[in-house]
């Protein structure tokens, strides 16, 4: 996932807003990384009956937003600067304001497992150039490239070093790393509907069919996909990672939590 970058401190404005608004069903989804959003990629495309197209809705074709914008498109996907955040919100009040949540703990989890790389690239260039090698002798081998050269990053950076990295680094770096609130810009707007991504295959459907979604594009949904198949680390949290995440992502334990799984990931 990508968006408009733009240099800021850690918890600050780093990133326009992005908004996939879908103009048949009268809602807006703001997706966030590391929530759900394969398995909303997925759900998108099939309820605008566009299965056939192999291009990611939440970022491939996106365009920035002006208020003076005119679309013919069904769906669309807006990268909203900062300063239009508020007029955007206004223009689509009436329609459906929709994001998918997660337990921060299990979030920061699944960062490692899924996206150790991205933090390598930046902040470990040595261990990322290594792990290059056995990424171009899967290829080779005719093997999962990516998965191998996770693996290996994850071999010489652990949890625990990943997560006090963080900690020295920020997290504004990559949006892959930031805070759910700040990606959604919880201060500026306010969704309808949180959904928590441990609930997403009970929740979603009789959402779906409130906005007016057929019932055998609902049917066709199930059962939803894991988002991220990859095998998993065996990353483990002691009393100091879960301090150091928790001061890390304190907003969004704050404003988050209503929404989200109590059980941390252990």
């Amino acid at each position: 996932m990508t968006s408009t970058h733009h240099p800021a401190k850690s918890g600050g404005r780093a990133y326009d807003l992005r908004a996939v608004v879908s103009h048949r069903y009268g809602f807006v989804y703001v997706p966030v990384p590391k929530c759900g959003t394969t398995t909303m990629d997925r759900v998108l495309h099939v309820i605008h009956g566009i299965e056939d197209s192999d291009y990611r809705i939440d970022t491939d074709h996106a365009v920035r937003y002006t208020p003076d914008r005119k679309s013919g498109r069904d769906i669309e996907t807006l990268y909203v600067p900062v300063n239009y955040v508020r007029r955007f919100k206004r223009q689509f009040e009436g329609y459906t304001w929709i994001s998918v949540v997660r337990n921060p703990y299990d979030r920061l989890v699944s960062m490692y497992n899924y996206d150790v790389r991205r933090y390598a690239k930046h902040f470990d260039r040595k261990t990322y150039l290594f792990a290059g090698f056995f990424k171009r002798a899967a290829f080779v081998l005719g093997r999962d490239p990516r998965s191998t050269q996770r693996n290996a990053i994850r071999r010489r950076i652990g949890f625990d070093r990943f997560v006090h990295g963080l900690e020295r680094s920020g997290t504004d770096f990559d949006i892959h790393f930031m805070r759910q609130t700040d990606i959604m810009f919880y201060d500026l707007l306010s969704c309808d509907r949180l959904i928590d991504v441990e609930r997403l295959s009970t929740e979603l459907p009789p959402l779906l069919k409130e906005l007016g979604v057929r019932e055998d594009f609902v049917e066709r949904l199930a059962p939803f996909p894991r988002s991220n198949p990859s095998r998993p680390s065996d990353a483990r949290y002691d009393e100091t990672t879960r301090a150091v995440a928790y001061r890390l992502y304190q907003p969004d334990f704050a404003a988050l939590t209503p929404w989200t799984s109590s059980v941390p990931g252990e």
